[in-house]
This record gives C-alpha cells, sequence and structure tokens, in this order.
C-alpha cells in the first residue's frame, strides 16, 4: 500500500476521472481478449481441447483482472495523483500484453495494438510525460518479445515495423498535446490578463457607482416634488441595471480568472434560506413578497457564500422574469444526495430554449428569460459557473404557460453540528429603526465620506465621520469603515483600535470595492461583516439594523 501511494501529488477532478476510465477499460479488455485466446486456440487445434499456451495465456489474463480490479478499488478509494502507482499499472499492462505476444506468437500478434494502446491511453489521459515513458516502455517490451521470439528473429522486419509504428504514432500524439497545451496556455494567459485588469480596475469603477447609489438615496430625503420623485425612481430603476451587470461581469471574470476557491464547511439548509429571505426582504422589488421558502432540518457540505451567490442568482431570475407570480424555495432527497428547487408559476420557457439559458448573455424572447424583466443574460451563467466549482448540477425544467423549475443537484448531506435557528425566525424580524445610533464612519474618500455620512444622519443616526485612522474612543453603537484607508492602515486595523480601546465587541461593518478576507481579523471580538461595493442603500440599512437587532 505504501508502495502504491508514494509520490502522492494533488489531483483535478478530470484527473481522477481519467484514471478511473483508463483502470475501468482494463477488464473489458482481458475479457475480450480471454475469449479470442479460447476461440483462437480451439480453431488452431481444430478440436475441443485448449492448448497449454493457450491455458497459460488464460491464467496470466486471470491474475490481471484481479490486479485490474485490486487497481480500480484502490483509485476509488483513494484518488489523486500516485505516480508510482500510475507507474506498476503501466508495467503490469506492458508485461501482460508482452507476454500475450510471446506465448501466442503469431496467434496473439493482434494484441500488439494493446502495446500502443497503452502508450497513448497513459499519455492522452496523464500528459506528455507519461506518453514518454510510454513509448519508451513499449519499445522496451517489443525488444524483449523480438528476444523470446525465434519467428520474429526469422523475419526482422515485422518487429521492426512495429517498433517503428509504436514510435511514430506517439510522436505524432505528442505533437498534438504540446498544441493543445500551447493553446491552452494561450487562452489562459488571456483570461489571467482580463482577470489582473478587472482586478486593478475594479476598485476605481466601484466607488463612483457605490457614491452614485449613496447621491441618490441622499437625494431623495431633500424633500422632492412628484415628478422630481419619478425621476429618480427612473434613475434608481437605471443605476440598479447597472450594477447588477457590472456585478455579474466582474463575478464572472473573478471565476474564470481561477480567483474563486470553495470552503466547504457544514450549513444548515434553513440558514441559507433565513439569509436569502432577509436579502428579499430588504431589497425594494415590490415583487419579493410572492417568495416563500419551506422549512428544513437538512444540513449540507457546501461553501455558504457561493452557495448563496448561486440561489440569490435564480432566485432574483425567478423574481424578476415571473413577476407577479409566486415563487417557492425548497429541497427534496435525489437520488441519494440534495436538491434544492425553485418553482415559479411564470410563463415558462419554450423547450428550443431550454438547453442555452445557461449561456452568457443569453435570453429567450418572450419567455421566462426575456429581457422585459431587464436581465441581461448573466445571471444563471454565474449559476452554471460556481455550480462546476461546487461539484453540483444545474437544471431548468419547464412548461410555458405553466411555470418554471430551477434545481440545483448533488449537495451532500451531513449530521447537524449544532441546533439550526428556529425556522424564518430572521425572515420575522422587523427592521430596526435606527434613530439614536451613534456610528464611527470611516472612509478615505471625501465625496464618498460626506454622502454616506449625510444618508446615515438622514436614518436617524448620529455620526462621527473621520477619513482616516480616528483616535480610540468608547462610545460607539458600530463601526462603518472601508477597508482601504492609507498604504499601511486597513479597516481591519480600525476596528481593532476601537475594540481594543473601549474592552468591547462593537459590531462593526467593512465596506470593500475587492475580494477581503475577514477571517485574518486577529483583534478581540468577532469578525466585522463584509459589505461589497456598490452597495445599494437599502442593503446597507438593512446590515446595520440585522447588527442592532444581534447587539
Amino acid at each position: 500500500m505504501r508502495l502504491f501511494a508514494a509520490g502522492y501529488q494533488p489531483a483535478t477532478a478530470a484527473e481522477d476521472q481519467a484514471e478511473r476510465m483508463q483502470a475501468n477499460v482494463r477488464i473489458p479488455i482481458a475479457l475480450l481478449v480471454s475469449a479470442y485466446v479460447v476461440i483462437a486456440s480451439l480453431v488452431v487445434t481444430d478440436g475441443a481441447e485448449i492448448e497449454s499456451w493457450a491455458q497459460n495465456l488464460l491464467a496470466a489474463y486471470a491474475a490481471f483482472i484481479a490486479f485490474a480490479s485490486g487497481l480500480l478499488l484502490l483509485i476509488r478509494r483513494y484518488p489523486g495523483h500516485y505516480p508510482v502507482r500510475r507507474g506498476i499499472a503501466m508495467l503490469v499492462d506492458f508485461s501482460t500484453a508482452s507476454f500475450s505476444i510471446i506465448a501466442g506468437c503469431t496467434v496473439m500478434l493482434p494484441t500488439y495494438v494493446f502495446i500502443v494502446w497503452v502508450a497513448l491511453g497513459n499519455g492522452v489521459r496523464f500528459g506528455r510525460q507519461y506518453l514518454v515513458i510510454g513509448t519508451a516502455l513499449a519499445q522496451i517490451s517489443l525488444a524483449i518479445i523480438f528476444l523470446a521470439t525465434p519467428h520474429w528473429q526469422e523475419d526482422p522486419v515485422l518487429p521492426a515495423t512495429l517498433a517503428v509504428t509504436a514510435l511514430v504514432v506517439p510522436a505524432f500524439a505528442y505533437s498534438l498535446l504540446r498544441a493543445k497545451e500551447r493553446a491552452e496556455e494561450a487562452t489562459r494567459a488571456a483570461v489571467q490578463a482580463k482577470s489582473r485588469f478587472l482586478a486593478q480596475a475594479s476598485h476605481d469603477l466601484r466607488q463612483p457607482v457605490h457614491a452614485m447609489h449613496l447621491f441618490l438615496e441622499s437625494l431623495r430625503q431633500t424633500g422632492l416634488s412628484h415628478d422630481q420623485k419619478d425621476l429618480a425612481d427612473r434613475l434608481d430603476t437605471s443605476l440598479g441595471s447597472v450594477t447588477a451587470m457590472f456585478k455579474s461581469l466582474l463575478d464572472i471574470s473573478a471565476i474564470d480568472g481561477g480567483g474563486t476557491t470553495p470552503k466547504p464547511v457544514a450549513v444548515p439548509v434553513q440558514k441559507l434560506f433565513d439569509d436569502l429571505a432577509a436579502q428579499c426582504a430588504a431589497s425594494d422589488d415590490d415583487a419579493t413578497g410572492a417568495i416563500a421558502f419551506m422549512p428544513t432540518k437538512h444540513w449540507v457540505e457546501t461553501d455558504p457564500m457561493l452557495m448563496l451567490t448561486i440561489l440569490q442568482n435564480i432566485i432574483e431570475n425567478a423574481i424578476k422574469h415571473a413577476r407577479g407570480a409566486r415563487v417557492l424555495v425548497g429541497c427534496r432527497m435525489r437520488n441519494g444526495t440534495l436538491s434544492i428547487e425553485v418553482h415559479d408559476q411564470g410563463p415558462g420557457i419554450a423547450a428550443d430554449h431550454l438547453p442555452q439559458v445557461f449561456n452568457e448573455f443569453y435570453q429567450a424572447n418572450g419567455g421566462q428569460f426575456s429581457s422585459a424583466g431587464g436581465g441581461v443574460g448573466l445571471g444563471l451563467a454565474i449559476v452554471k459557473r460556481l455550480a462546476e466549482l461546487l461539484e453540483l448540477e444545474p437544471e431548468i425544467r419547464s412548461t410555458p404557460g405553466r411555470g418554471t423549475i430551477a434545481a440545483l443537484h448533488g449537495l451532500r448531506r451531513v449530521a447537524a453540528t449544532h441546533p439550526a435557528s428556529s425556522p424564518a425566525a430572521r425572515r420575522r424580524m422587523p427592521t430596526a429603526p435606527l434613530e439614536g445610533l451613534r456610528i464611527l464612519l470611516v472612509e478615505d474618500e471625501p465625496e464618498i465620506l460626506d454622502v454616506t455620512a449625510r444618508l446615515l444622519r438622514g436614518w436617524g443616526c448620529e455620526v462621527e465621520a473621520q477619513p482616516t485612522m480616528p483616535e480610540p474612543g468608547s462610545g460607539w453603537d458600530l463601526i462603518v469603515t472601508d477597508y482601504d484607508i492609507a498604504c499601511d492602515i486597513n479597516g481591519l486595523d480600525v476596528i481593532a483600535r476601537q475594540r481594543a480601546a473601549c474592552g468591547r465587541n462593537i459590531p462593526a461593518i467593512i465596506l470593500s470595492a475587492h475580494d477581503v478576507d475577514v477571517s485574518r481579523y486577529t483583534g478581540t471580538g468577532s469578525s466585522p461583516l463584509l459589505l461589497g461595493k456598490p452597495l445599494a442603500p437599502a442593503e446597507l440599512r438593512s446590515a446595520i439594523s440585522s447588527l442592532r437587532l444581534a447587539a
């Protein structure tokens, strides 16, 4: 066992699947060759007796089948890249194929194809280095057959032809693999360059969009006329569409650039539903009242943030494009795993549109996913990419005129690690009034600092606005800080210093225009709540209310 496991290296899901495919095909091939041996022996002897050479080969293939079965179980039990395991498997493959030709001579010459197959199969599935090793072992096998087979020695042209073939074919495959790798490297470089550009530009792009949301909400608090309110509402709708598209493009860029890594933990499905219900309640969309979540006690192992993003995109898509119709979210068991489903009673989708709904910018005109709802066709593309990262299967089923079912299959159930909150408890939480709430606001951009402070004061909060690290104080109920404050200061530093000065766990929110790992927080108290820019004022108010209620 230690010999098989030597040199372990992590492997991707695709590499594990390739090794299983290579192992799965051994047993059918061995059974096929065994049947050929029996038939060939009976034909050669012109009788019912199986000759000794055939008996030796049948014994060899019986041992090979036992080896292949054990190897397959080992691969399934211990997936990963084990070079020694792959090397031993190749040696056994070549040895068995070589013994077939040595024992059966010209009768078993067709099994030469398996010598070439072993070299090509390992090379195509595991990479060029295995193709080189396989080609070398194939030449060694042919040399051993030549030395052990008098018939080959009498006709050297035959083994020479076979040796050249076993060299030329892998060489051609090597050139194809190299060209494929170069194309993949070029594609990867292009994606990474795009991702780097967006990562560098995202902060500068997010900030003005975030500021526009705040300015618009502050404008609404100035006593607008009816016509002015109507214009502000229209502007808010347009800005919401821009924000949604902007976030979607950045999300897709982060996924394609490899910047999104799942961190699975045990999580109650009910908590996911409660978080989604709270997000819907915080939305100012008048269609959100039609959504209902079925209570559940199931727990699953997944990345809660990525799962929330997936479900949020599915639910928003259903609400937006089945406007006014009832939307139901629940889960059920399917083939031993859990599926989360979103049912709506909207207009549905025609069958010819279903295969394309997960493609970028695709909209089924006239169906559920038409542009009438203001979508740009990126929500389900994000769902598909994130589902692949979590090794889940997204599915859309629909009947025109009867609604649509969006499902996410393959969630692995786990035992509960602690009692879940009461079903829909947070969903019934009222929005906490913010009157008199003392907030420390830290933001290095003057315009955003000013408009955010004005907005918070309009909600009844008492605000101290600071453009940099403030002096320690003890009178704050909440800290709201930008992450990027100065070259050597960030929002985590602000929170840690204020908490240490007053000796208590002040609730805190970090606003950031890029990905921040708040788990790196090393100060006293719990990790702060992270909210990404651009941020709608309703989302900020909902977060502040939730922290005040939880305090």
